[in-house]
């Protein structure tokens, strides 16, 4: 299960959502949720976006671009997203 919370620049509640992906590790959930985020904040029309995460990992395979193969794809669609993202 994945999921997050989507706030506005002065941190206030937009909406939140969850979804199941199935068994995976850590790191795939963390960018499944991110990637999953960003398609949501798109498709209502939001064009930028700040990723806050505690993963260390994940935000290094998003800045660095180096993930495991497992994972490549997911780091690569999230980099290749129509939205700015502050890392």
């Amino acid at each position: 299960m994945i999921g997050s919370v989507i706030r506005d620049k002065n941190g206030s509640w937009i909406f939140g959502y969850n979804q199941f992906v199935g068994i995976c590790s850590i790191l795939n959930a963390e960018l499944w949720t991110i990637l999953e985020g960003l398609g949501i904040v798109l498709d209502r029309g939001f064009d930028s976006m700040i990723i806050l995460s505690d993963s260390l990992e994940t935000v290094q395979a998003i800045q660095d671009g180096f993930a495991q193969v497992s994972n490549f794809t997911l780091v690569r669609r999230i980099q290749h997203s129509p939205a700015k993202v502050a890392h």
